[in-house]
């Protein structure tokens, strides 16, 4: 998804930028969130044995305690059903 005005706010530092999805950014994420599910599972998910979705799903539970820690990282419940959706995002700017 290519960044549009409108789209994002940003707050930026000598050390981070702080992007925040705006109403109509939010609006577009979840637009193109089915055709990207689509995607993701008929190049990913579909092509694969039961095996290799099941060493798949151990690799990502792996990532998931190293980048979160114990918080969640086996909990397959999505954050939008926790009430945990989530629209900031913090990525350094080098």
């Amino acid at each position: 998804m290519t960044w549009s005005p409108g789209w994002a706010s940003q707050e930026r530092d000598r050390r981070s930028t702080i992007a925040t999805l705006t109403r109509a950014g939010w609006d577009k994420v979840v637009a193109a969130a089915p055709g990207h599910v689509a995607a993701v599972r008929r190049l990913l998910i579909d092509p694969l044995t039961p095996t290799q979705l099941a060493a798949l799903s151990e690799v990502g539970a792996s990532v998931a305690r190293e980048a979160l820690g114990d918080r969640r990282a086996d909990d397959p419940t999505p954050r939008s059903d926790r009430g945990e959706g989530r629209q900031n995002m913090r990525a350094g700017s080098g």
